[in-house]
């Protein structure tokens, strides 16, 4: 249980880090316009979602009070 919550604490303050660091993910879709018969026609979008950095925040949080749960849980 004790690494567990360290790894997941670790896990969570690299994602809050990569968060704050880059808020904007941007990904493709690809979306189906046309289709007559065989043949079909799509559209590639770019999208992007930002990520608040309220969320961010609240990682870096959760990861640093797992990290520091886990170091003080006895076996």
């Amino acid at each position: 249980m004790r690494k567990g919550l360290v790894i997941l604490g670790v896990v969570l303050l690299l994602l809050g880090l990569a968060a704050l660091l880059h808020p904007n993910i941007t990904y493709s879709k690809r979306d189906e316009v046309m289709k007559v018969g065989p043949i079909q026609a799509t559209v590639e979008k770019q999208e992007s979602v930002q990520v608040p950095v309220g969320v961010a925040a609240l990682l870096l949080i959760a990861g640093i009070g797992l990290v520091v749960i886990g170091a003080q849980v006895k076996r």
